[in-house]
Parts: C-alpha cells; structure tokens; sequence
C-alpha cells in the first residue's frame, strides 16, 4: 500500500450525520482495554495520524500486560503522560528482537516501533505485518479475510480483543473490538482516532459504539469489515486500578467567589474512562456539583449556590471496570463583600489636600482600597488609600482651587468581592475659600516707632 493510500486509510472522513444510538440491549465487553490515541497519546514529535493500525495493535498488546509502561509527556490535546505511545513510534527492543524499521510519518518524520514495523517496504502489507508483530510479542495472530459476527462474538466471549480493519472512512481505518451487544448488531471499539459518532477528530475513542454492516441501530456503521487481526493470549486480571486523579488548580485552601472552576487531570490507560464528576463537602448523588467525562476535565460552577466558608471538593472518576478515583482540595466559599465604614466630608478648605479616612473590614481580608474623585462628577482618578494601623485606612486627594469635589470609595476582599460606598452616587465636598491673614507686624512696628518719636518729642517739651 503506498503512502497517499495510507493517508487516506486513516484520515480521510466520511462524517455521517451525527445520530446516538438507544441500545435496548446489553454490551458485553473485555473491561480492562487500555485507550491509546493515534495522535493525542504518541509523542510530539511523531505525526501519528497514519497510524491507526500499530495503536489498534499496541492498545491490544497493553491490555496483555506484555510490555512495561514507557512513559512520555504529551502536550495535545492538554497536557499529560501516554504511558504507550513512545512503543508506536521510536525503537524498542522485546524478546530479542530490536523495532528499529523506520517509515515515514505524514510530516516526513522517521517512525520506528510499531509503526515502522507495520508499515515497513513503503506499506506492503500492513495486515501481515501487523499479525507477525503480534507473534513476535508472543500472542497467536493470523488474518481472517472472511470476518463474521459470530467469529467477532467468540472471540471478546474468550477475553480476546481483535483488530478490524473496516470502512469507517472512505478508504478504511483499522479500531480495535473489545465488546458487542447481545440483542443487536452493534460493536463497541477502542477507536484510535476518537468517536465518529460525534466528528473525527476527538479523543473520546474508548469503548464507542458502531454498528455492523447491514445494520441501523443509529451509530456510525462500519460499513464494511475487510478482515480480522486476531490477537491470542492468555487475559489478564481483571482491571482493579482505579483512575489516578490530579486536581491542577485552584490550589489548596484557596478563596473562590461567583463562577468558579476546578480543573483536574484524569490518568486512566486501562479499562477507559466511565464518566468523571465534581461533589461538595460529600461524595452522593445529591452533593454533585459538576459533570465533565471528557478531557481536558473543567468543572464550571456557581458557588452562589452554596454557603460561604470552607468546604470539601471531590473529583470522582470511574473507569469502565467499577474502580472509581478520588481526589481533594479545600476552598473557601467567599461571595460576601466587605464592609466600608466611612464619615463622608461635606466642605474642606482650598488649597489643601482632602483626607479620605475609612474603617475597612472582611472576614477574609481586604485586597485593595481606593477613592475615585472628580471636580465635574465625570471623570474620575482613582487614589490607592494606604492600611495605617490593621484595618485603618488613609489618603489624600489632591488639594482643589475652587468648586466642588466629587468622591466615592471602592474596595475589594481577597476574594474579589466589590463594596462601593456610597452605592450609587457620589459624596460631594464643597472646596471653601480660607480668608487671608493680615500680617500685623508692620502695623506694630509703625506704631512703635511712631509711640516712641512722639515720647521723645514731648520730654523735650
């Protein structure tokens, strides 16, 4: 298979019209199928987007346990540690033999692994290849170019996930089956370039719903299944490893105000991700807060609906298995304002600086304090007041000729909650004229000088 065919097995799209199916039936799954994306979970270097076939192959060979996880940080779509994404594309060497084939990426990247192994002699055989891969890594592997549902059914019945080669898109994208519905035609996959239900490209591919050839249940249809990549061995335990949860922000004992929002990683390469939630103080049905099962994981609240003071924030998470992950952080509810306590100015003298006083106070404590002044009631200045003694504080607006002087205050708490003062109009300070101080000295003088010429005058006399 050439390159530009190659291309088009894994990226060209055949959208349908989005449509979600009411399953009447039960799915029977293999619960502990870890979930690698194409793109998302191989490294930054590597352009994974032809490579459905060796992350349909890996997510088979994680899920026996065969090889140990090899970690690497991955910055799309957010970042976060794929714990098999490097075996796809960079050398490896298991049971004696070294991946060390390099075949082009579509960015022009040399991909070793499993990609270059599969891909190898500019795509000869991509199936066969796929299945020796599968040998050498000690799974019994051959290809079935007559695939059926009963075949399909037998297989996830013996805890045997197995590769499809389908027509999902035009020309073709290879999923990894782990499970079917008992009263339908409809099989659910681990697909390596996210679920077609809702438009390539995503990364909500873990355990999504197709329907088989020939048959509407509502879901993208697989249109046609070429062949099967079997890939045998022994299954492994069931998946007892709950997701690992990493809250990011805010931090611990941080003050939160109106909407908020937690943020949190959710690491779960196994059985795939169920769904994940956010609950207050405790962990039920009637503490959740939020819902978001799908990453980057963003927990928008109000927390107006709560009470102020401090609380427990949960984020649960559940995997496909049953095990459900927690973690926690302690926030402080904070919608309450602080408390201005100030005697308004009625008049001040001209030419001197106006002092602002005010008495500030917040459970919380106080982020800023600031007067907003005009001589024309329509611009205003702003003058930070500084804290002179724990709760005092105290500026100066500039001293004023002639007129009036319009002010109000404004201060926050370290939470960002506003209280302005007054509410809604402005304090008006009337700028007096002092009178001038006659200088008597003079006048003093003279008379002095005078007094005395007259007293000399009359001794004469």
């Amino acid at each position: 298979m050439g390159k530009f065919t190659a291309w088009l097995l894994c990226v060209l799209l055949a959208i349908p019209v989005i449509s979600f199916s009411q399953n009447a039936s039960a799915a029977v799954t293999i619960q502990n199928v870890p979930y690698i994306h194409q793109v998302y979970d191989t490294p930054d270097w590597f352009n994974g987007h032809w490579a459905c076939g060796a992350t349909s192959a890996m997510m088979a060979i994680a899920y026996y346990g065969i090889l140990p996880h090899w970690d690497c940080n991955v910055s799309v779509p957010y970042p976060h540690v794929s714990h098999w994404g490097r075996y796809i594309c960079e050398i490896y060497t298991y049971n004696g033999y070294t991946y060390n084939i390099g075949s082009a990426d579509p960015s022009g990247n040399t991909g070793y692994g499993g990609y270059g192994y599969i891909t190898q002699n500019d795509w000869e055989d991509t199936k066969g290849h796929m299945a020796e891969y599968f040998v050498k890594h000690g799974l019994g592997s051959s290809v079935d170019w007559s695939p059926t549902w009963a075949e399909l059914k037998a297989e996830i019945d013996a805890g045997h996930p197995v590769v499809l080669l389908t027509s999902l898109t035009t020309a073709g994208h290879y999923v990894l089956a782990v499970g079917y519905y008992s009263g339908q035609y409809s099989v659910v996959v681990n697909d390596p370039y996210g679920n077609k239900n809702q438009g390539y490209m995503n990364y909500n591919g873990a355990y999504v719903t197709y329907d088989w050839p020939g048959y509407n249940y509502g879901n993208a249809n697989l249109n046609t299944v070429h062949c099967f990549i079997y890939a045998r061995g022994t299954p492994p335990s069931p998946d007892s490893t709950p997701p690992q949860i990493q809250i990011t922000s805010p931090a611990n004992n941080t003050l939160i105000s109106s909407n908020a929002t937690i943020k949190a990683q959710i690491y779960e390469n196994e059985s795939g991700l169920k769904w994940a939630r956010l609950c207050i103080d405790t962990m039920d049905d009637a503490s959740t807060v939020a819902w978001d099962s799908i990453p980057p994981h963003e927990f928008v609240f109000d927390t107006r609906n709560y009470s102020d003071g401090t609380h427990a924030f949960y984020v649960q998470a559940k995997d496909n298995a049953g095990n459900i992950g927690v973690a926690r952080v302690d926030l402080t509810i904070d919608n309450a304002p602080p408390e201005i306590q100030h005697q308004p100015l009625n008049s001040w003298g001209a030419n001197e600086p106006i002092l602002i006083e005010a008495n500030v106070s917040d459970a919380n404590g106080i982020g800023s304090v600031v007067v907003y002044y005009s001589p024309d009631n329509s611009t205003y200045l702003a003058v930070s007041l500084s804290e002179v003694t724990p709760g005092y504080y105290r500026g100066e607006i500039p001293a004023q000729q002639t007129g009036q002087v319009y002010y109000y205050l404004v201060a926050y708490d370290n939470a960002g909650n506003m209280a302005r003062k007054p509410a809604d109009w402005a304090y008006i300070v009337t700028i007096e004229q002092v009178p001038e101080h006659i200088n008597l000295m003079p006048i003093v003088l003279l008379a002095v000088v005078l007094f005395g010429a007259l007293f000399i005058w009359l001794r004469r006399e």
